[in-house]
């Protein structure tokens, strides 16, 4: 890029809002893009991780002051004082009452002699009757429990339940002398509520709380099932949160995805937890490209073209296969081969899912993608999109999509670009082939993961394979230095 060219892209970003530039001309000039992406973004995260980690500790809080009336509720002592007598209907039905009047927070109410045995409950499931210091599965350690204040017990599996509970033990006397304990047994599902309201989060952002032990506290928005206290947080934000409290870093979230992170430990009752605002890294560079978007294709389109080089070893493409017309696309499945020729001043695009299936289309500058276009409501690149959004993808299958343009010119780049990115994508799904020392391209796609574009015209042929260029968003960041 000539260096007068670089000041007039810098400045339409700066104008943009997207960063401040310094005075100079040479590459660190770009800087300040990164300093402002990772600035803005952190702030965010951390932000909703305050909010987030506040809406937890409120609900505790709100919980506690709950347990810490049992102790002096005189009618539920006397329900417990009254002991074993299972068979009196009134001490039930007033037990149940006052659950659910007063105490609906928690999942189950259990009464507990000093020995451990739990001799009434409201939800009677497999803990009644049983004993909370042994047997098969055993709640917790005799010497760990308080006679005469309070106890809190983290989220642990909890058998009887078949979910994650946490507990608070609350002593109860019977003439100044110890008679046992009131448990009150709080379900994960709050946390869960809380955390799940992911405003502010994108669509790939999510909070989540780690214990001590590293396992993964509530639940996870990219697991279909339960994975509370069952996925274990080996990741660089939870080993700094461990050792440095808190902190912002980019890393690699436990889905081996590259995200920003937000991280912080707190106590909750001695309990330590870590709670993390994450969002990953591809969507975060999509929402900076798309403020500084006008002023950056130009760059874009001459940054693809130096990928363009000659494969000299790519093997001679077969041209048998399902051919594609202007303003149609084909589907491949099973092994069928894609082709279309004469890519001009049309475009060629294709999207596929490896392993799965692959669509291409050719499309003619008449359509919507197009600068010019005269024909501005038709686009049929967001049919595509729709149609295989409805009849070929998971919605968590997004990401692995994989778009390529292929084009001769960057008359369509802006559109095409901004028609994936409308429908939900980032900058890491696309790829761009565009060679404008080239007159058209033939294209070939086979079911071995090549996309074989012969360039001709001006200069002697050229034959890649494009599904090795790289995505939009390492152009970006090499573009801006990031």
């Amino acid at each position: 890029m000539k260096i007068a060219t670089s000041i007039v892209f810098i400045l339409a970003i700066a104008a943009a809002g997207l960063f401040v530039v310094q005075k100079s001309e040479s590459v660190a000039e770009h800087r300040p893009t990164i300093v402002k992406i990772k600035k803005t973004s952190f702030a965010r995260l951390t932000k909703i991780r305050n909010q987030k980690k506040n809406e937890v500790i409120e609900y505790f809080t709100s919980i506690e002051k709950k347990a810490e009336n049992v102790s002096t509720d005189d009618q539920l002592r006397k329900i417990f004082l009254a002991g074993r007598q299972q068979n009196n209907s009134d001490l039930e039905y007033q037990f149940d009452e006052i659950y659910a009047t007063r105490y609906g927070e928690f999942y189950d109410l259990l009464m507990v002699d000093s020995d451990g045995f739990v001799f009434n409950s409201v939800r009677k499931e497999s803990d009644y009757l049983s004993n909370i210091f042994n047997g098969k599965s055993p709640l917790i350690q005799r010497d760990k429990l308080s006679s005469v204040q309070e106890t809190f017990i983290d989220y642990r599996e909890y058998a009887p339940s078949q979910e994650s509970a946490s507990f608070f033990f609350v002593p109860i006397k019977k003439n100044k002398i110890f008679a046992g304990w009131i448990l009150l047994q709080c379900p994960i599902n709050k946390i869960n509520r809380i955390l799940s309201q992911r405003e502010g989060l994108g669509r790939t952002g999510e909070v989540y709380l780690v214990n001590q032990q590293r396992l993964l506290l509530s639940e996870s928005r990219f697991i279909n099932e339960s994975s509370t206290l069952k996925l274990k947080i080996e990741t660089e934000a939870v080993r700094d949160a461990l050792t440095f409290e808190q902190g912002e870093r980019i890393v690699e979230d436990y889905r081996g995805v590259r995200v920003f992170s937000s991280f912080e430990k707190f106590k909750i009752f001695g309990a330590s937890w870590i709670i993390i605002a994450e969002m990953d890294e591809s969507e975060i560079l999509t929402q900076a490209f798309k403020q500084a978007e006008a002023s950056i294709y130009p760059g874009l389109a001459k940054v693809a073209q130096q990928h363009i080089k000659n494969e000299q070893g790519l093997l001679q493409p077969s041209k048998k296969g399902l051919a594609v017309d202007i303003n149609e696309f084909q589907r491949s499945a099973n092994g069928t081969n894609l082709l279309t020729y004469g890519v001009a001043s049309c475009t060629a695009i294709l999207i596929q899912l490896p392993s799965r299936f692959a669509y291409l289309t050719h499309i003619s500058p008449m359509d919507g993608i197009y600068q010019n276009s005269t024909e501005k409501g038709q686009n049929l690149l967001s049919q595509l999109i729709q149609r295989i959004a409805y009849f070929d993808l998971l919605p968590v299958e997004k990401k692995n999509l994989q778009f390529v343009l292929i084009a001769p010119h960057e008359a369509s780049l802006r559109g095409t670009i901004q028609t994936i990115l409308e429908n939900g994508f980032d900058l890491s799904n696309i790829r761009i082939a565009i060679n404008k020392n080239a007159r058209g391209a033939n294209v070939f796609f086979d079911p071995y993961n090549r996309l074989t574009v012969e360039w001709y015209g001006k200069n002697e042929s050229q034959r890649h394979n494009a599904l090795t260029l790289p995505t939009v968003q390492n152009l970006f960041k090499k573009m801006i230095g990031y």
